[in-house]
């Protein structure tokens, strides 16, 4: 019986992998690996493609040896709005995609910043203060979940925890900076939600110092859009609330491009 055990369990454990397809570690789940397989009957997936090639282009131009830890950023959320589309989470990805295309054009006014004075080149070691599972990692306890009470600037629980984890590991790594925005469009309707929205930005700024993050790096903005693209998606008889992102932002350039706004 022994001398014919083996051989079975070898054929019964080909067949069972024989049928299952994986992406390559660490470059997310099978969606992200299926954009062939689309069917573009939403103007997102169009959003989403314009979104993707400006990513790309931006990291072609050498924005990444600039801004790595926004360009790693960057494609955490690509990935996450690929899941939301294939998954029919239109709205999430309505609001992920607006919020994508915010950060991208100020990543883009930032690379051209820099490169009309400097040049970007990869970072150093020294330079270097995070690994890209940190940054991940980061982005993540900022950025997911419930981050506020429904119609109000009061902070949820569990983001309060997680802001608490981040500024920790934010304080043992230094030299990095926040930049908090927030998302308004159409779909938020009146100025009472434009008002709610910088309400929301300015009190995770007050918890972010509360534990521990020096003001001078964190940088809070409002940012407007006033296409259709989140309107559509939002339901009849709803609204859709602003949303806030945190992005980490490296600091290596930041005197470059203060000099740069102050020229205009």
């Amino acid at each position: 019986m022994k001398t014919h055990f083996i051989p079975v369990i070898i054929l019964m454990s080909s067949m069972t992998t024989a049928c299952v397809t994986w992406p390559v570690l660490g470059t997310g789940g099978m969606a992200e690996h299926q954009t062939n397989q689309m069917q573009y009957d939403s103007g997102l997936f169009v959003e989403f493609e314009l979104a993707k090639t400006q990513l790309s282009l931006l990291t072609l131009k050498g924005a990444e040896y600039c801004f790595p830890a926004t360009i790693i950023q960057a494609r955490q959320r690509q990935n996450r709005i690929l899941r939301q589309l294939h998954g029919g989470l239109e709205l999430d990805a309505a609001n992920d995609l607006i919020i994508q295309r915010d950060h991208l054009k100020q990543l883009e006014n930032r690379f051209n910043a820099v490169i009309s004075q400097s040049s970007c080149v990869p970072p150093t070691e020294e330079q270097i203060w995070l690994s890209e599972t940190q940054i991940e990692h980061l982005h993540h306890l900022l950025n997911s979940g419930p981050q506020f009470q429904a119609n109000s600037n009061a902070l949820a629980d569990d983001y309060i925890s997680r802001l608490a984890e981040a500024c920790f590991l934010l304080r043992e790594t230094g030299k990095m900076t926040l930049h908090i925005t927030a998302h308004v469009s159409k779909a938020h309707g009146s100025n009472d939600q434009q008002q709610l929205a910088e309400s929301r930005s300015l009190m995770i700024k007050r918890y972010l110092q509360l534990f521990g993050i020096q003001q001078e790096y964190i940088h809070v903005s409002t940012v407007n859009t006033a296409d259709s693209l989140l309107v559509e998606h939002v339901k009849e008889g709803t609204q859709s609330e602003p949303k806030v992102s945190v992005i980490l932002a490296d600091i290596r350039f930041q005197d470059v491009i203060e000099e740069t706004k102050n020229e205009h």
